[in-house]
């Protein structure tokens, strides 16, 4: 296993140093091929402290093209000076087979992990009650301590499926600007169109647990052709949900003129507050009036030029 870290930054290059560390080569149930590195994350603490998701080729699926793991949860917490501290899960019953495997053509992962805070892991995934049946599909999480021991157990509702019976994990996990606080889960709304989504919020307690606080469903969004969503915790205490929003136009000769100088299209704002239990009204971030644009991604991230966010 070979991963670069960055160490620092100057005014024109990143510096990086080298880190190595050695897999045990007799494990059980490998598929006796070298491990992977599937995801990699980091603690927002200024620590140095990341997260990898490893685990080793079982096989290819050439009917959704894509590669499926071994059935093991194998994270490996690496720490500024250099060590490394394993976190082996292997319970498959909990964690089961679907999880090992990307979904759709897009590679979908239906196993997620996110650093929280401290010495906590939060791993996100699918429980069936029969894996042949998406219609028993329930998404979970498992908060994990450094040391192995699950603290919290969470559930999440049921898994997403597009049309009605195609299953599509599709979550985004953003932690409080205070991590002490929660966090906030987005997902798409089951059984409705995918412009509906819904939002979450969970927090931690003094006990060493998580659990829910407040959710909402949006569903005022009008008839569009293309769907991004993220969010950004804010300074508050809250959260903030960015969508991309596109509203189709069949265009003729009476009214090409009129969408021209329509909303069309454009990037919205909903500011929510931490506990708070309703979706207040969104406002406008960006619009377009250019009719039929499709949004294939939108991203946020913080400036660090000037103050704030930049998406």
């Amino acid at each position: 296993l070979l991963i670069f870290l960055p160490t620092g930054f100057t005014q024109s290059t990143i510096q990086y140093s080298y880190f190595a560390y050695q897999e045990a080569s007799v494990q059980a149930n490998l598929t006796g091929s070298q491990p992977h590195i599937l995801h990699i994350d980091h603690y927002n603490d200024n620590s140095g402290t990341a997260v990898v998701r490893i685990g080793r080729t079982n096989y290819y699926d050439y009917g959704s093209r894509n590669y499926c793991y071994e059935q093991r949860l194998l994270l490996r917490v690496i720490q500024a000076d250099g060590s490394v501290i394993e976190i082996n899960y292997e319970n498959a019953t909990e964690i089961q087979d679907i999880n090992y495997c990307a979904v759709t053509t897009l590679a979908k992962n239906p196993l997620n992990i996110y650093p929280l805070f401290d010495q906590y892991i939060l791993v996100t995934y699918t429980h069936a009650t029969n894996t042949s049946d998406t219609s028993t599909y329930e998404d979970r999480g498992m908060v994990f301590h450094w040391n192995g021991a699950i603290i919290s157990k969470l559930e999440f509702g049921p898994s997403y499926l597009s049309p009605s019976t195609n299953w599509y994990p599709a979550e985004f996990i953003v932690n409080n600007i205070t991590p002490k606080k929660g966090f906030l889960r987005l997902s798409v709304a089951n059984g409705n169109k995918t412009d509906y989504f819904k939002w979450s919020q969970y927090r931690y307690n003094d006990s060493g647990t998580f659990s829910f606080l407040q959710s909402d469903t949006v569903r005022s969004l009008q008839d569009p052709t293309s769907f991004q969503i993220t969010a950004i915790a804010t300074l508050d205490g809250g959260y903030a949900l960015i969508y991309a929003n596109t509203i189709i136009r069949t265009l003729t000769s009476d009214n090409k003129l009129a969408a021209q100088f329509s909303e069309n299209a454009g990037i919205y704002a909903i500011m929510l507050g931490y506990n708070q239990s309703n979706t207040p009204q969104s406002f406008i971030l960006y619009q377009l009036t250019t009719p039929n644009i499709t949004f294939t991604g939108l991203y946020c991230s913080v400036d660090f030029v000037f103050i704030g966010h930049s998406c």
